[in-house]
């Protein structure tokens, strides 16, 4: 599994550093299943520290992990160990057994295999999480674009979902299948 991010164009300072903000912190997450009487080491200690704000791509051949580390950062599954922070609060932690339910984490995740309510158009199905969340609708209009701008998906805002077909679809945006949104009350970060 590799970990791609956008270059950081400004070094840090001293302040900055002190300063900045961590929108996600994996620590030494781990992952292991038994299989056929066998360990299978689906993610092994995994150290991450995304920015608000950054965008991050996990790319890797399958059966890597990436979808373990997705699944165990959106509380779907439990990591064998390490520790999670989502927006400086810790979702999960092996030694101190902490262990946030996924509803509890505030973390959308878009499956490879989508599953999109089929009355509503793109853009509502991407703000149907904030109005579950009771945010202000008046706050949902930019978040939704954001997103569907970030996802190269602003064409398809006002279809159905049976109204949009592979070929709608940039080749680079169904490579990146797995992918995990952050709908934070502050930002919209992936």
């Amino acid at each position: 599994m590799e970990l791609m991010t956008a270059p950081r164009n400004t070094t840090l300072t001293q302040k900055d550093s002190s300063t900045r903000t961590d929108s996600a912190t994996l620590t030494g997450i781990s992952k292991t299943f038994v299989a056929k009487g066998r360990t299978v080491h689906a993610v092994k200690d995994v150290d991450l520290s995304i920015r608000s704000g950054e965008y991050v791509v996990i790319l890797g051949p399958s059966g890597c992990g990436k979808s373990t580390l997705l699944r165990c950062v959106a509380g779907l599954e439990t990591p064998t160990q390490g520790s999670i922070s989502l927006q400086g609060r810790q979702v999960y932690d092996a030694q101190r057994r902490i262990n946030l339910k996924p509803n509890a984490r505030q973390v959308g995740m878009v499956f490879q295999n989508y599953a999109l309510w089929p009355h509503m158009t793109v853009e509502k199905n991407v703000a149907y999480p904030l109005r579950m969340r009771k945010l202000p609708k008046n706050t949902w209009d930019k978040r939704v674009t954001d997103v569907l701008e970030a996802l190269e998906c602003e064409a398809l805002a006002k279809r159905l979902p049976a109204e949009v077909r592979v070929s709608d679809i940039s080749t680079p945006r169904r490579a990146h299948q797995n992918l995990l949104v952050r709908v934070a009350p502050q930002s919209v970060a992936g």
